[in-house]
């Protein structure tokens, strides 16, 4: 197996990179937990722990009000079952659609009047105001 060390590639054994990995990701785990910003974004790929180091983060301050997003559905009810207790869990569309539901109705009825204005001004009917 072949592991990358800074900007050398190696070989090294299964278990010697599996313990590398925990060590590499438990550096960044501190990072993230003693980094005093008051907003945290993680970006990491799949199966890379970042649920895990949501509960940690969130399990610092457990009376706080906190919000965690992602964009897959699915993964809201994995993300609940785990750090519920901690946070609200929603994706994108859902909190902006919940956040915002007012909105809706409005943007629905003005796309609507400015589709049947666009329609009338390319018929030649005249100026419009809305």
């Amino acid at each position: 197996m072949f592991a990358k060390r800074g900007w050398l590639w190696e070989i090294v054994e299964i278990d010697e990179l599996k313990a590398w990995q925990e060590q590499e990701r438990g550096k960044c785990l501190e990072g993230i937990l003693n980094s005093n910003a008051e907003r945290k974004l993680i970006v990491a790929g799949p199966g890379t722990g970042k649920t895990f180091t949501f509960k940690k983060v969130l399990g610092r301050n457990p009376d706080s009000t906190n919000l965690a997003m992602t964009f897959i559905r699915r993964l809201v009810r994995d993300m609940e079952k785990e750090i519920g207790l901690y946070a609200e869990v929603k994706t994108f569309h859902g909190y902006c659609k919940n956040e915002h539901a007012e909105l809706v109705s409005y943007l629905t009825k003005v796309i609507e009047k400015a589709a049947e204005l666009l329609g009338k001004s390319l018929s030649g009917s005249g100026s419009y105001v809305f």
